[in-house]
């Protein structure tokens, strides 16, 4: 069990990842969003989403997507590396 906060306890092998929930699976959602290349970046110390839930979450919708955890990077990485983020997303575009 991975401890969210004290009163939120989630676990870490969650299978729905919340993208499920926003776009809905009825109309096939999720196949369509998951044949999309995706890019999964975070931060590590992360303290609102723990960075193991967070990349299976990814991993489970985009299980081809490559995965970069950012060490000393919390939830703004935008803010906390912004340079790295942004080389990052642009190699990325650069090869899908």
């Amino acid at each position: 069990m991975v401890q969210l906060d004290a009163d939120r306890p989630i676990r870490a092998d969650h299978q729905k990842p919340g993208l499920d929930r926003a776009i809905g699976d009825e109309a096939g959602g999720t196949e369509v969003l998951a044949s999309k290349p995706a890019i999964g970046i975070f931060g590590e110390e992360d303290r609102a989403i723990p960075v193991d839930y967070a990349v299976a979450s990814f991993k489970g919708m985009f299980p081809n997507g490559p995965v970069v955890r950012l060490p000393g990077v919390g939830s703004f990485l935008q803010e906390d590396a912004p340079e790295a983020v942004a080389s990052m997303i642009e190699l990325f575009i650069q090869s899908s």
